[in-house]
């Protein structure tokens, strides 16, 4: 039993040094990145790769659902260019591989997500604002479940806003996503667009460490297509919203190199991906994440 279990997350290591990444498989992620930091004031003109961060983890769900047994996370993300600290111009990746038991040693991969974004965060008021350009797509892993490949590219328009007080700092995220060129073999459920709201209170609990919370709520609006392939320009009947809620509960530690967070993640995705037609899931998970 115990070998079993350390050949399993032998493979899960291995396949996380495979390439980097954001929670890919999330449509309304929590908890909120870190958006101040990519600004360096004090410095004047056009500066080069002035900040690059990453993300590593882990995440365990107690309650199998489906294809979901474990999943291993990679994410990064640099700011290529900095505008003299008014705007930055990032590049973020991410990929997330899950896992289910469905083999001999409970340890089968069966989905794979990936997340391309690009584009410009502005510091703006007591907030940042961004206009990116996200490319998201999901497909199976050597046919180990029927399924579907799934893709959206296209905008997103964001704003976050944070305040710092007595009892802790708030953030609040507010998203608008428009996808102009999307895949979906089911006709019946393509994605066109996303509002979201995310909010998120932390608190230091001493040196170092930071306790938080956050709940967000997404609406995707979904509708019927007539082709597999579309975009923005294609007809599209039956428009319907699927409501997306999202929470997550946690804490850190910060360290010198870098940090560490345990944390409690519930959530629903529009769509796994598995099976022939859409399939929205609800997911609860610890997750383990390393921070740099």
């Amino acid at each position: 039993m115990l070998a079993g279990r350390l050949i399993r997350w032998a493979l899960l290591a291995c396949l996380l040094n495979s390439g980097a990444v954001h929670a890919a498989q999330s449509d309304v992620p929590l908890p909120l990145e870190e958006s101040h930091a990519l600004f360096i004031g004090g410095a004047s003109g056009v500066r080069g790769l002035t900040v690059a961060r990453g993300q590593l983890g882990f995440g365990v769900y107690p309650k199998v659902a489906g294809a979901h047994a474990y999943d291993a996370m990679l994410r990064s993300r640099t700011v290529l260019l900095d505008f003299a600290g008014d705007a930055v111009w990032t590049l973020g990746l991410s990929a997330q591989t899950v896992v289910d038991q469905g083999n001999d040693i409970d340890f089968r991969l069966t989905r794979l997500f990936y997340d391309a974004r690009t584009g410009v965060d502005f510091d703006w008021g007591p907030g940042v604002a961004r206009l990116h350009w996200v490319h998201r797509c999901s497909h199976g892993v050597d046919n180990a479940l029927e399924g579907r490949i799934l893709i959206r590219n296209g905008l997103d328009f964001g704003y976050r806003w944070r305040v710092d007080g007595l009892f802790g700092t708030l953030e609040v995220d507010g998203l608008a996503h428009l996808t102009l060129i999307g895949q979906n073999e089911d006709l019946a459920t393509q994605n066109r667009g996303l509002a979201s709201v995310r909010t998120q209170w932390s608190h230091e609990a001493g040196p170092g460490s930071r306790l938080f919370a956050g709940a967000g709520i997404g609406a995707m609006v979904v509708a019927q297509g007539d082709a597999w392939e579309y975009d923005v320009t294609n007809g599209a009947s039956d428009p319907r919203v699927e409501w997306l809620p999202a929470l997550t509960v946690g804490g850190q530690l910060a360290g010198q190199g870098g940090t560490m967070e345990l944390l409690f993640s519930s959530q629903r995705i529009a769509d796994d991906g598995v099976t022939l037609t859409t399939r929205p899931r609800s997911l609860h998970s610890v997750r383990l994440r390393f921070l740099w």
